[in-house]
């Protein structure tokens, strides 16, 4: 039983670990795509190009994208280092099977969840809008393809590179939150429970 335990916890450990990494490598991804939107801009601005109120606009919203996804790569690079110190103490474990100190990590993975919860469900939805976004690129990657068929500028190589890639990490980005949403549904539940005992407690206490 401890045994069947300990596996299901790691499960449940790799599933929010896997999700956590998806989405800084999003937020990666958005800080790249948000720089190579200001640095034409800027370059522009200094130069002093036609369209200059509009190059300055532009600019302005890749800054703050720029912003929002640091912001968001500190918040996830945060909870990936609570969820790495709770990977090498559960690898302690492996060896020992303690069920006491098993039951002490579960908590400590529980109070994580709660205490970043929020971030959490903005991960699941970062991570889908970026995987349906990758989906739909490769969709314009192949519809692109069919139009240059007819116009001579197809290649083959990089189209199927391009759908194949896109295609992989758009499946994932679906795929993740929808797996880690079946952990973090019996995570509400335990946290439910110990809410009510808390309750439970502080009524016999006499407190509140």
């Amino acid at each position: 039983m401890e045994k069947n335990a300990e596996e299901k916890f790691r499960r449940e450990l790799r599933s929010f670990t896997a999700l956590n990494i998806i989405s800084i490598a999003f937020g990666g991804i958005a800080v790249a795509l948000a720089i190579s939107f200001i640095v034409p801009n800027v370059f522009a601005l200094v130069t002093f190009k036609p369209e200059f109120y509009m190059r300055a606009i532009s600019t302005l919203i890749g800054v703050v994208v720029a912003a929002m996804a640091l912001r968001w790569l500190i918040s996830c690079a945060e909870i990936f280092s609570k969820l790495d110190d709770i990977k090498d103490e559960s690898e302690k474990l492996e060896a020992s099977h303690d069920s006491e100190k098993l039951t002490g990590i579960i908590v400590r993975l529980m109070a994580l969840y709660r205490e970043e919860k929020p971030t959490i469900m903005r991960m699941t939805l970062f991570s889908r809008l970026a995987g349906a976004c990758f989906i739909v690129n490769a969709a314009i990657i192949a519809i692109a393809f069919v139009v240059g068929l007819f116009t001579g500028g197809a290649d083959l190589l990089s189209t199927v590179a391009g759908v194949s890639v896109s295609l992989v990490v758009g499946a994932v980005g679906l795929y993740l939150p929808s797996s880690f949403q079946r952990y973090a549904a019996a995570w509400e539940v335990r946290l439910q429970g110990s809410d009510s005992a808390e309750k439970e407690l502080s009524t016999l206490m006499g407190v509140g």
